[in-house]
């Protein structure tokens, strides 16, 4: 139970590292709100992208595990931290995600 948990932590710091290596600024790392979590805020360019982090052995796992009601979560829970830090309601924003998948990953806009 615990080495998925450290696995996830393990995979999302690498994110973030990758994210910085590309200019972008951390805004947050696993933000919970009531709605729900989001992995990763960062802001680039007058942008905040929403960053969904997922790990799976296979490729095609990582994918099954990205679908609509995770979407709708993290909407949801991005619309929730925005009301409460409204300094940032000036910026678009993006969802994306990072897929990785045995040590290697793929970067894509969501939405």
């Amino acid at each position: 139970m615990y080495y998925r948990y450290f696995k996830g932590l393990f995979f999302e710091y690498l994110s973030i590292f990758v994210l910085i290596c590309k200019g972008y600024w951390i805004l947050g790392r696993r933000i919970k709100t009531k709605c729900g979590e989001i992995d990763i805020l960062a802001l680039r360019n007058n942008c905040i992208h929403i960053i969904e982090v997922k790990y799976r052995y296979k490729e095609i796992d990582a994918y099954e595990a990205l679908n609509n009601r995770t979407k709708k979560r993290v909407m949801r829970a991005f619309e929730y931290w925005i009301s409460r830090n409204f300094q940032y309601s000036r910026y678009q924003f993006k969802l994306e995600y990072f897929v990785w998948f045995h040590y290697s990953y793929v970067h894509k806009i969501w939405w």
